[in-house]
């Protein structure tokens, strides 16, 4: 599992609580409040892993992570969300698809 730190407009965390986001998708949520995700931009990197993610994720400190950071907007082009999130190496992949045009 991944450490997520989620950073919601006003107009999109509403009334969502702790209890709803274990047991539901964040997007899930979003869309049933009326906020349709469309677009995202996301970075990935690499970062050594500090006492406390180590901590969390069943790791020694200095364990290699995966890092995320992503800018989600909805259809009307309103940032909605800015996230951080990090992996431990060892459970993440990425896959492209690379089309010559």
């Amino acid at each position: 599992l991944p450490i997520l730190h989620n950073w919601l407009t006003v107009e999109a965390a509403g009334s969502l609580t702790a209890e709803q986001l274990t047991h539901r998708g964040l997007y899930d949520l979003l869309r049933e409040a009326g906020i349709r995700p469309h677009l995202a931009f996301q970075r990935h990197g690499a970062k050594a892993a500090d006492r406390r993610e180590a901590e969390l994720l069943g790791m020694s400190k200095g364990d290699p992570l995966v890092t995320m950071h992503r800018i989600m907007q909805d259809v009307t082009g309103r940032r909605v969300e800015i996230a951080r999130t990090v992996y431990h190496a060892e459970h993440y992949s990425v896959e492209s698809t690379v089309v010559e045009s």
